[in-house]
């Protein structure tokens, strides 16, 4: 590797900055109400001439309806409806089943995460490991130490770059990503204490390299790439299964929008009703030193002007209704918007061609399940090779098909949408009729979701104003 290559190892490529910006809101929701508070000048701009207590105040009581997340969730189960088949797996790597990633994490839980990868940033990443092997390692030793090949999900946001060779495969990536390394006593040699480090792999169809981000104490303590490592990729490719495009962006960016809009939305809403809870004393015809300062319900006021007067006022209400009726919207749309992923359509240009035919109608989450059958062949054949086994050609893996929501079916969220929003049904006849499309997984509990949809309705104060 060149030094110039050395200089700009960590160096993101133009298509994974235009694709980054993408990313930010999807994350943070998925991430929750702690990460929008943290990124409040990005989900939460100040106003102009917002004081910055009150400003402080709104974003730290600020929460989220997270519609988002659980859209994500419930599209990333619904594969699993049936448990996941492998057959013809050589018995050499049965352990993958119930140990993935080196984690103990179930073969089913590992893949449900990277469906969630796919749908989340528009596409899941699998890299096939191999632990190093000391000199002299047996058969025992693999089984005692666990040193065996496994599958590590990365998240799309460590791929920083990436090159395809002339027949369309992946001949070199760069991974970025933030590590625990254990350092040693120099003396005796033993671990004592484990720092973060910023990693850098570089990964070539017969070589990789590691490098670490470490200050170099002989130039000023300036932070620089170091090389820690290098060797021989024994599988001559690059051991990294990518399910989608690897330059597609969040399936759902469009909920994304709508929910961080709720967010906003739901923040001016808790602010005007903090307002509106309190109402103001109004003093006609006082001085300004016969009013008491401080107001209970222990004070009492004389004042010999017959003229004067006390009354209450309070705000308006009806800015704050129309408020709550726009949250209530928003949360009906993003209830149906994640039925776009399972509406079958003729000839879906996200199918692949490899395993379908184009006349026939798919889903977009029927289309990512059969990417990662197919992808889980890739990822197991690479686990073989890694071992020197066998790869039976009557391997298979077969994952849960039977969702999706006819053209027809889509149009009638549509129209059941509308009429909720036009209040022509009510809240818990509209989730029955989306649970009767299939719009949710299979352990909805439709009473238990109208106790936690009351639960977060806004409680109106009495708007009227008192004179």
């Amino acid at each position: 590797m060149s030094k110039d290559d050395n200089r700009n190892i960590a160096t993101p490529t133009p298509a994974y900055d235009a694709l980054k910006p993408r990313w930010k809101v999807p994350e943070l929701l998925m991430s929750g109400t702690q990460a929008l508070r943290k990124a409040h000048l990005f989900t939460l701009p100040q106003e102009p001439r917002e004081p910055d207590e009150a400003y402080k105040r709104r974003w730290r009581g600020s929460t989220l309806f997270n519609a988002y997340k659980r859209t994500v969730g419930t599209l990333s189960g619904k594969p699993f409806s049936r448990p996941l088949n492998v057959k013809g797996l050589p018995p050499e790597m049965e352990y993958l089943r119930k140990d993935s990633d080196r984690m103990s994490t179930p073969m089913e839980r590992f893949v449900q995460k990277a469906i969630g990868d796919r749908i989340n940033y528009g596409k899941a990443l699998i890299m096939v490991r191999m632990p190093p092997l000391p000199e002299g390692t047996t058969e025992a030793d693999r089984h005692k130490f666990n040193l065996r090949p496994y599958f590590a999900r990365l998240p799309a946001t460590s791929l920083i770059g990436w090159t395809y060779s002339d027949t369309g495969i992946l001949a070199t990536i760069r991974l970025r990503y933030i590590a625990e390394t254990v350092e040693n006593d120099k003396n005796t040699g033993l671990p004592v204490h484990i720092r973060l480090v910023d990693v850098v792999e570089v990964w070539s169809i017969d070589t990789f390299w590691i490098y670490h981000l470490i200050k170099d104490e002989n130039d000023g303590g300036e932070e620089k790439w170091k090389q820690v490592n290098t060797g021989i990729n024994e599988l001559d490719k690059v051991p990294l299964v990518v399910s989608g495009r690897l330059d597609d962006g969040p399936m759902l960016e469009d909920l994304a929008n709508l929910n961080m809009q709720h967010f906003r939305s739901r923040s001016d809403q808790d602010t005007i009703l903090h307002v509106a809870r309190v109402p103001l004393l109004h003093f006609a015809g006082w001085e300004v030193d016969q009013v008491e300062t401080t107001v209970s319900v222990h004070n009492s006021f004389v004042n010999r002007n017959k003229d004067s007067k006390i009354s209450y006022i309070e705000i308006e209400g009806s800015s704050i209704e129309a408020g709550k009726q726009d949250l209530e919207h928003l949360e009906d749309q993003m209830l149906v918007m994640g039925a776009d992923l399972l509406t079958l359509k003729p000839g879906n240009p996200t199918a692949t061609a490899k395993v379908i035919d184009t006349s026939e109608k798919v889903s977009d989450l029927q289309s990512i399940v059969i990417d990662m059958e197919f992808d889980l062949l890739m990822a197991f054949q690479y686990a073989a090779e890694y071992l020197g086994v066998n790869f039976s050609e009557e391997l298979e893996v077969t994952m849960s098909k039977e969702f999706g929501v006819t053209i027809k079916q889509r149009e009638e969220l549509d129209v059941l949408v509308r009429a909720r929003q036009t209040l022509d049904i009510s809240r818990p006849r509209f989730l029955r009729e989306l649970e009767r499309r299939g719009v949710f997984a299979d352990d909805f509990d439709i009473e238990q979701e109208l106790k936690d949809i009351e639960k977060e309705d806004f409680e109106m104060p009495n708007l009227n104003r008192i004179t």
